[in-house]
């Protein structure tokens, strides 16, 4: 009575008490705070009826870690007992935090007491109490429980690979001669193992929950898709290893003298060890598959659970599982497909040669033909005025695909959005190896939801206009060659353009293990035109900048020498240390990074016929400050490592 007087006492002089700030608070919090009585669960006192916790009540002790103790208003239960009886009665308990696995309510074992005998009472009381306490040691809510079932874990591969250790010795001893016994030996091990880990293993991690379902050691398609794939392989292979030891022994019983090393004519096609070693590989499926397993997906009822092992769910899952496979190697074979079409046009070459042999004619009449063909492609400069162009390209699906590949998404910093009664120049940094998401970004169809019918025209290299297929793909998706009557024809038709200033400089310091990223501020051209055409056609000229993030760790270039790619771009207009690399290490694959494309918010241009180099770097500077503050602010979101 004397802790509940001074519990409100507390409340009337504190308008919000400090330990209402928090909903749990930890075990070091709770033995150092100057009373327990002042343990709440919720800042809405006045929802919840919170109890002081008396100095000789062990009720907080069942909890680990963190406690709480609180009981709705709303609640059937209101009669006027003490908040100590009610725990007593089993309708009140201190619970642990949701992530913890331990026992939390009593009240049903109470009741099944009732009616039994005094000694019965007494063991089914210390029955419950030993199981609670096994149930806190083991659980995997605590530390202990998460390092012994590491341990036991651990000790099934030591126990699998034991086995396996033990069967290369029976096939260097006893090369010519089977030893049944060892080899029976040997599997029993690995089937122990295996069966231990799946089991026992699988049900003291996840079949001590409160689930509806608990773990069950036939449970098909149950546990997610991953954890479905590892079992089929793991069991699998279990089933394969399997039916060879048992050859291995019933051999070695009727024929003590069969070999049991491949190649020999009369032996088995798999040696003990390459045996052990398959169920080796279902053990490790099996364990893998542990840390894989979605234990939330066992919250169903029974129908439910029935129409899991139906024909046309199976059939379903197995479509699906298809369907995502073929998806994920086509669009894999598109953007290796759009970032390598140079090598394409010389895979024809070689394959031509090849078929010369046998179709010379042929051969030699589809190249003449399909060179004459191509060549009207370059009529009326279709590089200067766009004439190639096919609007329905943008937003196309294809688009769409190779940009799902990098996940790539578009952000602005500002809320304004593009007003398409002004002129835009986006300027791109870093160029990185392929700057692919310039392209992709300005044409995929979440572009066209957030701005429309605006589409820049992205300016690219002179040379990629020249060699086939490339300069087709920059043509089609109304691209055009940088060059300046270009760039301001193009500004003036087209409204806006895209461009990427450092060029093959900011290529040769592209490396997807540097966290840094070089801008190269050397040119400066596209700024001075940009105030030279507001002051000829009167109209109102921005630079948004531009910023990639992640688009360096696509793909790395053949390591060389700085010094000697610098000289090749500087003699041949382009970099022809070109060899570029990116996932698994396979030429012109790139890495599948999430790409965010920040756009910086716009710097209108001040209109000036004939302006001055110190007028043109003024403006510079505010295009380099909008580019940096689009990374600094962005720069976490895009999860850009520090």
């Amino acid at each position: 009575q004397q802790q509940q007087q001074q519990h409100i006492q507390h409340q009337q002089t504190q308008e919000t008490p400090a330990s209402v700030s928090s909903r749990f608070m930890s075990e070091s919090e709770f033995e150092s705070s100057a009373s327990a009585a002042h343990l709440f669960s919720l800042t809405d006192t006045e929802k919840y009826n919170v109890f002081p916790v008396e100095e000789d009540d062990d009720s907080h002790n069942n909890c680990s870690n963190n406690y709480y103790i609180l009981e709705d208003k709303d609640s059937n239960n209101k009669d006027e007992t003490s908040g100590k009886e009610r725990r007593k009665e089993g309708s009140f308990i201190c619970q642990p935090s949701p992530s913890k696995t331990l026992l939390s309510d009593t009240s049903g074992d109470e009741t099944d007491l009732a009616g039994m005998s005094h000694r019965r009472q007494r063991n089914r009381r210390v029955s419950m109490l030993t199981t609670y306490q096994l149930t806190r040691v083991f659980a995997l809510g605590n530390q202990r429980g998460n390092m012994m079932w590491r341990n036991f874990i651990g000790t099934q591969v030591v126990l699998s690979t034991s086995g396996v250790l033990g069967l290369w010795l029976v096939d260097v001893f006893f090369p010519q001669h089977n030893a049944p016994l060892l080899v029976l030996a040997g599997f029993v091990t690995l089937a122990a193992a295996n069966f231990l880990t799946y089991g026992v293993g699988g049900g003291w991690a996840y079949g001590t929950t409160n689930n509806a379902r608990k773990w069950r050691f036939f449970q098909p398609f149950v546990g997610g898709e991953l954890f479905v794939l590892l079992q089929g392989i793991a069991w699998a292979c279990f089933g394969v290893a399997a039916f060879y030891f048992f050859m291995h022994i019933f051999l070695g019983f009727t024929h003590p003298q069969y070999p049991t090393t491949f190649p020999s004519p009369k032996s088995i096609p798999l040696s003990v060890t390459s045996t052990g070693g398959i169920a080796l590989l279902a053990h490790l499926s099996n364990v893998f598959s542990l840390f894989v397993y979605k234990s939330h997906l066992n919250d169903i009822t029974s129908d439910q659970r029935a129409n899991r092992l139906t024909l046309s769910v199976i059939v379903a899952k197995i479509v699906a599982l298809a369907k995502d496979v073929l998806y994920s190697m086509a669009r894999l074979v598109l953007v290796w497909l759009l970032l390598n079409l140079e090598k394409v046009i010389i895979m024809f070459f070689v394959a031509s040669l090849l078929l010369c042999e046998f179709f010379p004619l042929t051969v030699v009449l589809t190249w003449t033909a399909s060179g004459i063909g191509y060549m009207f492609t370059f009529a009326n400069a279709p590089s200067v005025n766009g004439r190639r162009a096919l609007k329905w390209l943008n937003g196309h699906w294809l688009v769409d695909m190779a940009a799902s590949y990098f996940k790539l998404d578009i952000v602005l910093d500002f809320q304004e959005g593009f007003d398409k009664e002004q002129k835009y120049i986006f300027g791109y940094h870093p160029h990185s190896i392929v700057p692919i998401s310039c392209l992709l970004s300005t044409r995929m169809a979440r572009w066209g939801e957030l701005f429309g019918d605006f589409h820049p025209v992205v300016l690219s290299s002179s040379v990629m206009h020249y060699v086939p297929l490339i300069r087709d793909m920059f043509q089609l998706l109304g691209g055009a060659e940088v060059s300046r009557h270009v760039f301001v024809d193009r500004l003036k038709s087209d409204g806006s353009v895209l461009l990427v200033p450092g060029g093959q400089k900011e290529m040769i310091t592209s490396s997807s293990s540097s966290h840094q990223i070089t801008i190269d501020t050397c040119h400066r051209g596209f700024v001075k035109l940009a105030m030279e055409h507001a002051a000829q056609s009167k109209e109102a000229v921005n630079l948004v900048p531009v910023f990639p993030f992640n688009e360096s760790r696509i793909l790395d270039n053949l390591p060389t020498p700085k010094s000697f790619q610098r000289f090749c771009t500087k003699t041949f207009q382009a970099n022809i240390v070109y060899f570029p690399y990116g996932r698994f290490g396979i030429p012109g694959l790139p890495r599948p990074e999430e790409i965010t494309v920040v756009f910086g918010k716009p710097v209108k241009v001040p209109p000036k016929e004939n302006p001055t180099n110190e007028q043109v770097g003024l403006v510079y500077k505010r295009y380099l400050h909008s580019l940096v503050s689009a990374f600094e602010t962005h720069k976490f979101d895009a999860g850009c490592e520090m």
